[in-house]
């Protein structure tokens, strides 16, 4: 049986032993350490904070009173129509005197105005009449009958 030989290991061993910490050193160790951590914390907290800043400038709160005139389609206010009713829904809807402003609902079929300039948001309304007044603008689909309309707006 062949001998089996150890080798010896270039390293020489320490005669000196493990070393001893004394408690300055632990507690300059257990500094480094700490900060280490915190540091690592802190640069974690910027980082996520840092995505959803809100400024104190960005919220803020707005209360205005809105008139019929405020809901008028650009083309009405063009045309000078000043609406001082709104009147909406319904499978026949009628305007009332003075100036409306019509908006046809889903079902709607039928829209007359009244004897104001009325502006007549028809949608898919199959028959619109703007009714007495002279300036009268009817916003509605390409296959709408539109009567007594100053100015007809068609949209697909």
């Amino acid at each position: 049986m062949a001998r089996q030989t150890r080798r010896r290991s270039s390293r020489r061993r320490s005669k000196r032993g493990p070393v001893r910490l004394t408690p300055a050193m632990r507690a300059a160790a257990f500094a480094i350490g700490a900060t280490v951590v915190a540091f690592g914390l802190l640069t974690s907290l910027v980082a996520v904070t840092g995505v959803i800043q809100i400024g104190p400038s960005t919220i803020s709160t707005k209360l205005e009173s809105m008139t019929p005139n405020d809901l008028r389609p650009s083309e009405c206010v063009g045309a000078g129509i000043e609406v001082s009713h709104v009147t909406s829904g319904g499978v026949n809807v009628v305007g009332v005197a003075g100036g409306d402003l019509i908006l046809a609902s889903q079902d709607t079929a039928t829209i007359v105005g009244g004897t104001g300039n009325d502006c007549i948001v028809a949608g898919q309304a199959a028959q619109v009449d703007g009714g007495g007044g002279a300036n009268d603008v009817c916003i509605g689909s390409a296959t709408a009958a539109m009567v007594n309309c100053a100015t007809q707006i068609r949209v697909p």
